[in-house]
């Protein structure tokens, strides 16, 4: 391309290469993508490059790198992959995306336009018919303000102001223009839920719980769904707790009885409600992995766990603890297998290591578990005179070959 090649287009082909490879490493911003769509904003690919230099936010960043990618990807399956390398050519010689879009596909660019925004459609399926908050679209809290005041009897307005206030940290303000755009309109999603989230920041849960179902009697929503899940599941564990005379998050003192799959627990319909409004999300897979393990569903919690972090392959930490979820439970072959996604992420941390190391050495691959202890040898202190007994019983010694690893 002699570096002539357009941002937009490099970043598509890294990202599409990167989910060719592995499908987890897919961007997780779905419904952003689809706001965009369904409100018109969606860029016409000729003038993607504006996503990135002229952005207002990062969201508004993310979305250009998605749409990049989703870009690349229709090129290729309608096209075939031959014409991205002749279009990196047509760069090369100075064109423009204007002049080589025409050129490799045989469309014109409002055709070639038409037909992305039909593919991406059919893609994003899951996000029709519900109400997607977008983060890009009250993330600009000046520009927000300036819409208010320039409008004040639009009502979305206010609702979105709402949101950029909570962002800010301002619930009391906040509260009030929710409460603006409910009066100028009833039924105005945005400002429901600003007003739900600004009750709860005020420790009203009831008025909460009230606000989220009245704005799923207007329409579906993932959000509303995630966040009454988490209100009914906190409740159950402060009510849990208080029998037990014990701080709300205190694991219990013997195991939960297992409950039966047909029981329902607090806040799981939601949860699960959630899953399916948005299959880009991991947060209601760890919540229904929390009231699982509470409820003593170890096989559900364990499945919730390696979903979840399936769904964010980026957050090192939700990948270790999946991994001791799974060693502590004697899941070899999963600590095995999430145990390598674990370790791009955190390669130096000993005990994650080590747990791999067990882990292979329980399977038979005795070779692959020196290679792991030897890591987690280098990378972990050497018990000091002032461990006390009881940290020197959790620690396990094993010997392969003539090495002893304590660890």
């Amino acid at each position: 391309s002699n570096s002539r090649v357009p941002r937009w287009f490099t970043e598509g082909l890294s990202e599409w290469e990167s989910e060719l490879d592995d499908p987890d490493w897919t961007r997780r911003t779905h419904a952003e993508l689809y706001g965009a769509l369904r409100s018109g904003q969606l860029l016409p690919i000729e003038k993607l490059n504006a996503g990135f230099t002229r952005a207002r936010s990062i969201s508004g960043i993310v979305v250009a790198y998605h749409e990049a990618a989703e870009v690349m990807g229709f090129l290729v399956k309608r096209f075939g992959f031959p014409k991205i390398v002749q279009a990196l050519r047509l760069f090369a010689k100075g064109q423009r995306a204007e002049e080589i879009l025409p050129q490799i596909t045989g469309q014109s660019l409002p055709a070639l336009n038409q037909g992305f925004r039909e593919h991406l459609a059919e893609r994003l399926a899951a996000y029709r018919g519900t109400f997607v908050l977008r983060p890009s679209e009250y993330a600009d809290l000046e520009d927000l303000e300036k819409r208010v005041k320039e409008a004040p009897a639009e009502a979305r307005a206010h609702g979105l102001y709402a949101l950029g206030l909570l962002k800010g940290g301002d619930a009391k303000k906040a509260l009030a223009e929710a409460q603006a755009a409910q009066r100028l309109d009833p039924r105005c999603l945005e400002g429901m839920i600003a007003e739900a989230e600004a009750l709860l920041r005020g420790k009203d849960s009831t008025g909460a719980e009230a606000k989220l179902r009245a704005l799923l009697q207007v329409q579906e929503s993932y959000d509303a769904r995630e966040r009454l899940g988490e209100i009914l599941a906190a409740r159950a564990e402060t009510q849990r707790a208080k029998v037990a005379g014990t701080p709300a998050g205190t694991p219990a003192a013997t195991p939960a009885t297992p409950t039966t799959s047909a029981q329902p627990l607090p806040g799981e319909a939601e949860f699960q409600a959630a899953k399916r409004l948005d299959p880009d999300r991991d947060e209601p897979y760890v919540e229904l992995a929390r009231i699982y393990e509470r409820a003593g569903r170890t096989d559900a919690a364990l499945k919730e766990w390696m979903a979840a972090a399936r769904l964010d392959v980026m957050d090192g930490g939700l990948w270790q603890k999946t991994v001791k979820k799974l060693f502590e439970h004697k899941r070899w072959a999963q600590v095995a297998e999430y145990g390598a996604g674990a370790r791009l992420l955190s390669p130096y941390n000993g005990e994650l290591r080590a747990q791999i190391g067990e882990a292979l050495l329980q399977l038979g691959r005795r070779g692959e578990a020196a290679v792991e202890l030897d890591a987690a040898l280098a990378a972990l202190p050497e018990p000091s005179d002032e461990e006390d007994a009881a940290s020197l019983k959790t620690r396990r010694e094993l010997t392969v070959g003539d090495k002893t690893y304590v660890y």
